[in-house]
C-alpha cells in the first residue's frame, strides 16, 4: 500500500509470494541498491517529449518495484493500492512503478488508485513496464477517486520477442483524469493489448491518449477503449498506432465505442494510423451514439423498469472491456461501479 506517493509496509503483505520475485519499495531499492534499477528506469519512455513524465522523473521519491525472474509464473496477482489525498488540501503525489519481467515468465498486476480524503489532490502515476523475450503480463489499472482528485496516469512499456502485454485501465471515479499509454513493440513476434473502459458523470473529464509503435516484423496489437458519458461528462480519445518501415505483416485493430446518455455529455475521438510499411493489415474507428430505443424497448416490454433496462444496456456495452479482466473479483467490482455511476440516486454536480 502506498499513501500519497509513499510506500506503508506496515499495511502492506508480502507473504506466500513464491521464489524469484522481487516486490519492494521503489525508494528504498534506490537508497540502497540502486544499480539493480538504473539500468531500467526511463528505458521505456524513450527520447518522445512528455511533461508529465519529465515531471515524475525530475522528483522520483518512492513507487513499487516488481521484478519477476526468467521461468516464474504466479497464479495470484499482486495488487498495488495508492490512496490519495491523505496528506491534506493541496498535496502532489508522483509515485513511480517499475514492472520487469525477465524471459518466460508470467504475471498479473493490478494498480488501484482510490481517494482516502476529499481533499484537492494531483497525483502524477508513472509506471514502466519491460517484458523480456516470451514474457507474458496482464496489467489493470482502476482509477476510483474522488471528484477533487486530479489523476495524470503514464504506462510506458517495452514488449520483446514473443512476448505479451495485455493492459487495461478502468476509470469509474469521479476524478479529472488524463491517461497516457505508449508501448514499443521492439522484436519480431510481440503482442499488446490496450484497452479501457471510462465513466465520466457530473462535470467529470477523462482524456485516454494512446501510441503504439510497431518497431519490428510480425507483431501484433488490439486496441478496445469504451466510454459511457453522461451529465456534463466530457472525454477525450486519441488513439495512434505507428507501422515502423521495417515492421511487414504487422497485424492491428483499434477502435473507440461511446455511449451518450445525455444531450450534454460530449466526446472527443480521434483514431488514428500512421503506416510506413507496405505489407500490414491494419483497421481502425470510431463510434458515438446513445441507447438502443428498440432494446429499450423490448426490455421494458418485458416487465422490466426503464430505469433497470438502461443499466443492463449500459453494463452490457461496458462488459466487452471489464469480462477481460482478472480476476473474477475485480470484475464484479468494476460492474458495481458502472452500475452505481447509472444509479438515480448517484449524486452528480449536474444535479446539485
Amino acid at each position: 500500500m502506498f499513501a500519497d506517493g509513499f510506500y506503508q509496509p506496515e499495511h502492506s503483505t508480502l507473504d506466500g509470494l513464491p521464489g524469484g520475485i522481487r516486490l519492494a519499495g521503489l525508494g528504498d531499492v534506490l537508497k540502497t541498491d540502486p544499480d539493480s534499477v538504473t539500468k531500467h528506469i526511463g528505458s521505456a519512455i524513450g527520447e518522445m517529449p512528455h511533461g508529465f513524465a519529465a515531471m515524475n522523473s525530475a522528483f522520483v521519491g518512492d513507487g513499487a518495484l516488481i521484478e519477476i525472474a526468467s521461468g516464474v509464473e504466479l497464479d495470484k496477482p499482486i495488487e498495488l493500492v495508492f490512496l490519495s489525498g491523505c496528506s491534506g488540501e493541496g498535496f502532489l503525489s508522483l509515485p513511480r512503478n517499475l514492472v520487469t519481467l525477465a524471459a518466460g515468465s508470467r504475471a498479473n498486476v493490478i494498480e488501484r488508485h482510490v481517494s482516502c480524503a476529499e481533499d484537492r489532490s494531483l497525483s502524477n502515476v508513472l509506471t514502466e513496464i519491460i517484458l523480456e523475450e516470451d514474457a507474458s503480463l496482464d496489467y489493470c489499472c482502476v482509477q476510483d477517486q474522488a471528484e477533487r482528485t486530479f489523476h495524470v496516469g503514464g504506462l510506458f512499456a517495452r514488449v520483446a520477442g514473443s512476448a505479451r502485454l495485455k493492459a487495461t485501465t478502468a476509470t469509474v471515479g469521479r476524478a479529472w483524469v488524463r491517461n497516457d499509454a505508449r508501448v514499443n513493440l521492439d522484436a519480431k513476434g510481440a503482442t499488446a493489448s490496450l484497452d479501457g473502459a471510462y465513466l465520466a458523470f457530473g462535470r467529470c473529464h477523462v482524456d485516454n491518449h494512446t501510441h503504439i509503435s510497431h518497431n519490428a516484423p510480425e507483431c501484433t496489437s488490439r486496441e478496445c477503449y469504451k466510454g459511457v458519458l453522461g451529465d456534463r461528462g466530457h472525454a477525450v480519445f486519441h488513439g495512434r498506432i505507428v507501422v515502423q518501415p521495417d515492421a511487414q505483416k504487422t497485424d492491428s485493430e483499434q477502435s473507440n465505442q461511446n455511449l451518450l446518455l445525455s444531450a450534454d455529455a460530449e466526446i472527443d475521438t480521434k483514431p488514428q494510423l500512421e503506416i510506413y510499411a507496405d505489407d500490414v493489415k491494419c483497421a481502425h474507428g470510431a463510434t458515438v451514439g446513445q441507447l438502443d430505443e428498440a432494446a429499450l424497448f423490448y426490455l421494458v416490454s418485458r416487465g422490466i423498469e426503464r430505469e433497470a433496462a438502461r443499466r443492463m444496456l449500459t453494463q452490457a456495452f461496458a462488459a466487452e472491456v471489464l469480462e477481460t479482466i482478472e480476476p473474477a473479483a475485480l470484475q464484479d467490482y468494476l460492474s458495481a461501479k458502472v452500475s452505481g455511476q447509472l444509479s438515480p440516486a448517484a449524486p452528480t454536480e449536474a444535479a446539485r
